[in-house]
């Protein structure tokens, strides 16, 4: 095993950032990471009579083998998650972002300063 031979170095570089107020370039991915689960734990929660109607056809079509394989799908398909949370109800889509927001807002203060 070796050793990273930067480790031992005496040589550094002062990088002064404190004026920087630029937010993090993952907060887009972090954003939809959230949305997407907050999506599924509804969607598992309550009926979505439209949801239900895609996982029908899937699973008569043989694209999916039961509800579970489709929700699956969220994960892996933005465009999915973005689909199904345009069917769920006003109240569903409440609940969605007052969840996002909640998860959200101690990253919205980080900036690349901060990190």
């Amino acid at each position: 095993m070796s050793i990273d031979p930067t480790l031992k170095s005496t040589h550094y570089t002062i990088c002064n950032v404190e004026d920087i107020e630029v937010e993090s370039m993952y907060l887009d991915t972090i954003e939809k990471q959230f949305k997407t689960q907050l999506v599924v734990n509804y969607i598992r929660s309550y009926e979505v009579p439209e949801f239900e109607k895609i996982v029908k056809k899937q699973i008569d079509n043989k694209e999916s083998r039961n509800r579970e394989h489709v929700i699956d799908k969220l994960y892996k398909d933005y465009k999915f998650v973005e689909k199904v949370y345009s069917m769920l109800s006003p109240e569903g889509k409440k609940n969605v972002d007052t969840g996002l927001y909640a998860q959200m807002r101690p990253y919205k203060n980080i900036t690349v300063c901060d990190a």
